[in-house]
C-alpha cells in the first residue's frame, strides 16, 4: 500500500521498492507502477549525466517485468525521446570522442570499453533488454551457451553472446556470433535486433584495437601522460589504472585526491571541483555526496543535517525534496509519519506533527479532509462524531 501511495504522489522509489520488485510476485498493476517508479528514477539519473546508473536501474525494472515494461507506452515514449535527444545533441560523436581520448591515454585499460558499449546499445534501442553487469560477463557466457545446449541452435542466444563478447573485447567471437545471426535470422528480425549496426560497432572496435597495439608499441601513451606531469612510474601506473584521462587525472591529483578515490568520484558523476569542496567539509563517500547534490544541498547544510538528525540519508533526501529543510522539524515528522511526502502534505495544510498525530489517531488519514473540519473549529473527536453522524440522529435519540 505504501509503495502504491508513493507512486500515486510521484514520490521517489526506495530501496525497499527495488527489493519488492525483485522478490514479491504482486499483481500486474502494482508491479508495473513500481517498475515505472524505478524507470523514472533512472530517467532522472540519465538527465543528470549518470548514464551508467540509469542503465542499471532500467535493467532492474526490465528484468522483473519485461512484458509490461515493453508494453507501457509512457515508458517507451520517454525512452525514445531520450534516445532522440541524446543523438541529436551530438551524443554519438561525444561518446566516441570520450572513448578515443581515454583509449589513447590508457590503451590497456579494459574498463573503458564497458560504458562506451552501453551508450551505443542505448542509442541503438537495445537497452535495457541486453544490459549486462560488468562483474557477471563470464557467467553470462556460460548461461547463454547452456541455453544453446538446451534449446538447440536458436538465433537469440547467439545474438546475446555477440554482445557479451563485445563487452569482453573478444571481437572475433563477437563477429562469429553476429554472422550466425545473419545466416539464421530473417531480414526483418535482423533489422529489429540491429545486427548490421552491431557488425559496424565490431569493425570500429577492431580498428581501434589495431591502433591500441600501435600506441603501445610506439610508446605514445606514456608520452601523453608525461606531458600531463606524470613522470614517476609508480604514480603513472596507479593513475592509468584509474581509467581517467591524463587531464582528468592531473586535476584530481592537484586536488590531492588519490587515483582510487578519483575513479569513485568520477563514476558517481562528481567533478573534481565539487569533490574538492565536499572533501574540505569532511565528506569522503562519493555516493553520499551525490545524493546530497541531487537534493540541492550545500556541504555546510549537509553537515548540519548529519549533526542534528539521525534519519537515514535516503529519508533525509525525501524530506528535502518535499520542502522540509529543518532537521529538527523532519525528526518531529518522522516520529509521526513514515513517508516524508505524506508528512509534507499535512504540513502544507498547516498542521504541526503533533496536530497531525491527533487527527490521524482519530481516524482522519487525509489532511485535506481534516483541514475542513478544523477550519470550522471542530476538534478531532468532534469531527469524528459529525463524520459518523452527519445529521445528528444519534444525539436526538439520546
Amino acid at each position: 500500500g505504501l509503495v502504491l501511495l508513493r507512486r500515486a504522489q510521484n514520490q521517489p522509489t526506495t530501496e525497499f521498492d527495488h527489493l519488492l520488485l525483485e522478490t514479491a510476485p504482486g499483481d500486474e498493476e502494482t508491479t508495473l507502477r513500481i517498475a515505472e517508479g524505478i524507470f523514472y528514477e533512472g530517467q532522472e539519473q540519465f538527465l543528470e549525466g549518470n548514464r551508467l546508473e540509469a542503465y542499471r536501474l532500467w535493467a532492474k525494472a526490465y528484468q522483473r517485468t519485461p512484458r509490461i515494461f515493453i508494453a507501457d507506452e509512457k515508458i517507451s515514449s520517454v525512452m525514445r525521446k531520450l534516445q532522440s535527444e541524446f543523438e541529436s545533441g551530438g551524443g554519438k560523436q561525444r561518446i566516441l570522442d570520450e572513448y578515443r581520448s581515454r583509449f589513447q591515454s590508457n590503451p590497456s585499460d579494459p574498463q573503458i570499453l564497458y560504458p562506451f558499449l552501453l551508450d551505443n546499445l542505448f542509442l541503438l534501442g537495445l537497452l535495457p533488454e541486453v544490459y549486462e553487469e560488468r562483474e557477471t560477463l563470464s557467467g553470462s557466457v556460460v548461461r547463454w551457451n547452456r541455453s544453446l545446449e538446451d534449446r538447440g541452435e536458436h538465433p537469440y542466444p547467439h545474438f546475446r553472446l555477440s554482445i557479451i563478447y563485445l563487452f569482453l573485447g573478444e571481437l572475433p567471437h563477437a563477429l562469429r556470433e553476429i554472422q550466425i545471426c545473419v545466416d539464421k535470422l530473417p531480414v526483418k528480425k535482423q533489422h529489429a535486433l540491429k545486427i548490421a549496426q552491431l557488425r559496424e560497432l565490431c569493425s570500429l572496435l577492431t580498428e581501434l584495437g589495431e591502433r591500441r597495439d600501435e600506441f603501445i608499441n610506439q610508446g605514445l601513451s606514456a608520452d601523453i601522460w608525461e606531458r600531463a606531469g606524470f613522470v614517476d612510474p609508480f604514480q603513472l601506473r596507479a593513475w592509468r589504472e584509474s581509467g581517467l584521462s591524463p587531464e582528468q587525472a592531473a586535476s584530481f591529483r592537484d586536488a590531492e585526491i588519490s587515483p582510487k578515490q578519483a575513479r569513485e568520484w568520477s563514476d558517481h558523476g562528481v567533478s573534481v571541483d565539487l569533490a574538492r569542496v565536499w572533501k574540505e567539509e569532511g565528506f569522503s563517500d562519493p555516493y553520499t555526496v551525490r545524493q546530497w547534490i541531487r537534493a540541492g544541498v550545500t556541504p555546510i547544510e549537509a553537515k548540519r543535517w548529519e549533526l542534528q538528525s539521525s534519519l537515514p540519508l535516503e529519508t533525509t533526501v525525501q524530506y528535502l525534496k518535499a520542502g522540509v529543510v529543518d532537521p529538527a522539524e523532519a525528526m518531529r515528522w518522522a516520529a509521526v509519519l513514515q513517508v516524508p511526502f505524506e508528512a509534507a502534505a499535512w504540513r502544507d495544510f498547516g498542521f504541526t506533527p503533533e496536530d497531525a498525530a491527533l487527527w490521524r489517531d482519530t481516524g482522519f488519514t487525509q489532511p485535506s479532509e481534516a483541514a475542513i473540519y478544523r477550519t470550522r473549529g471542530l476538534s478531532p473527536d468532534e469531527a469524528l462524531r459529525e463524520y459518523n453522524d452527519p445529521d445528528g440522529s444519534l444525539d436526538k435519540r439520546e
